[in-house]
């Protein structure tokens, strides 16, 4: 369910910049066993694998289809697929540009 578009022995993680899950690692990340952290860790490495240029907003799209895949039928998922979708298009390009200016120094 979450592989579509990740391209086999390929991940571009770079490890002064974030971990892959749900959150900013410097300010808040959701527990591992959270819900939601299988389509958060599609939705870096998505990001991961996008090219200058390239919009996140497909990305983040399908991102919030999947977290509300896994939400079944509680409210209080609902509620935070909507708040981390929002949080992903509003500060998710912090990843993109910390793994391309991670990719300079690699």
């Amino acid at each position: 369910m979450f592989k579509d578009g990740e391209k086999k022995g390929l991940r571009l993680v770079y490890p002064q910049c974030e971990p892959e899950g749900c959150g900013l690692a410097h300010v808040w990340m959701l527990p591992p066993d959270h819900p939601f952290n299988p389509a958060c860790v599609w939705h870096d490495r998505q990001y991961d694998l996008l090219k200058p240029g390239e919009s996140t907003e497909r990305i983040d799209k399908i991102f919030y289809s999947k977290m509300l895949l896994l939400c079944g039928e509680s409210k209080w998922l609902r509620l935070q697929a909507e708040v981390f979708y929002q949080l992903a298009r509003r500060y998710g390009q912090c990843r993109w540009l910390c793994q391309r200016a991670g990719s300079l120094w690699a």
